[in-house]
């Protein structure tokens, strides 16, 4: 595969974009302007000047942005449009198409995506919670558009020690730095895996932690026990999961409700398919996933029961205990609760019931 450019556009940017006559189009083309000159360390263009440069011309765009990164025609370009659900709150800041009465920017939005796939070697990513891209909702009403739902996992311990292997601290791998003879990079990798879930984002607010405690102290690389304390530390646990309480306290009454099912299923190590267990939430696949991903949960798909896919979640032992103040209200499961940071983490992926 020839060498490509990776290009990241923060869509939460939207609502601060010189829009020229209210065009949704132009803001978002700045954005992957301002983007490709925030990467190349480049002053950004004054908006009006790159208005009247490109006056909405697809190939002068396209022009520009490999002009800015460098690129040569043949050289694969990806763009990755982050925090797409801001779409949802565009409405008064754009003129947007009109579809049966309805506005969705939604289809403006993907209409720029669709447009952007036309030109030779060049690859739009999309990421979003399903809510957020209303994909459930109005997936028909995308015209030409196909949609790949594509759920977020969790890491497995592989997955783990290459993050850690890879990952560079002061110009050192981070393995070489925490991994030693009496804590090697496997049992390192699953003292994460119990303790963050493979939660990508929980995984690097532990390392960092951890990493922090080491240079902090020059006790070299700490032993298990060391991690382990480190990580059962109130403070710094509290550190790693605090924009997962945040999202807790937002929870809508139907959420919570489906939280509370999921949470109760890893409780019981209870396997589920997906509309069984949110029948009566009228709600799909990509709405459970938003949910274990949003929430930090860890999940898999384990078995087919009768053609239906079964999964299983399980709870990182860094979120147990601030999850057990909101859903461990009856005395057995607060026993659970307390279960969880006690056993290792293969304790609750071993299914003792399915629904």
């Amino acid at each position: 595969m020839k060498q490509g450019c990776f290009l990241y556009v923060d869509m939460s940017k939207l609502i601060g974009a010189p829009p020229e006559e209210r065009d949704f189009k132009w803001a978002v083309w700045y954005l992957i302007i301002e983007a490709a000159c925030t990467k190349m360390a480049l002053p950004v263009t004054d908006p009006k000047e790159v208005y009247e440069e490109l006056q909405m011309r697809s190939t002068v765009f396209i022009e520009k942005i490999r002009a800015i990164l460098g690129m040569p025609p043949d050289q694969f370009l990806i763009v990755a449009f982050d925090q797409v659900g801001v779409l949802d709150s565009v409405l008064r800041f754009f003129d947007l198409d009109d579809f049966n009465g309805r506005v969705l920017p939604h289809n403006d939005f993907f209409g720029i995506v669709r447009e952007l796939c036309e030109f030779p070697h060049s690859f739009p990513i999309v990421v979003g919670k399903s809510e957020g891209l209303n994909v459930q909702n109005y997936l028909r009403t995308i015209s030409n558009a196909l949609l790949k739902f594509i759920p977020l996992s969790s890491l497995d311990r592989a997955s783990i020690e290459e993050h850690l292997e890879k990952s560079i601290f002061k110009n050192a791998p981070v393995s070489s730095i925490l991994c030693h003879q009496d804590c090697s990079i496997k049992h390192l990798s699953e003292l994460l895996l119990e303790y963050t879930g493979g939660v990508p984002s929980l995984l690097v607010r532990a390392v960092s932690i951890i990493l922090e405690y080491v240079e902090t102290k020059s006790c070299g690389s700490p032993t298990r026990e060391i991690v382990e304390s480190i990580l059962n530390n109130p403070k710094n646990a509290k550190e790693c999961v605090t924009p997962y309480l945040t999202r807790l306290e937002g929870l809508s009454d139907k959420r919570k409700a489906t939280m509370k099912k999921l949470i109760l299923s890893h409780l019981y190590c209870v396997q589920f398919g997906l509309y069984g267990t949110l029948r009566g939430a009228g709600q799909g696949n990509a709405y459970v996933f938003d949910l274990v991903t949003v929430f930090g949960l860890y999940h898999r798909e384990c078995s087919k029961l009768g053609g239906r896919h079964m999964y299983q979640v399980a709870i990182p032992k860094l979120l147990a205990s601030f999850l057990e103040i909101e859903f461990g209200t009856d005395t057995l499961s607060a026993l659970l609760f307390r279960t969880i940071r006690g056993q290792p983490f293969h304790f609750f992926m071993s299914p003792v019931a399915e629904f």
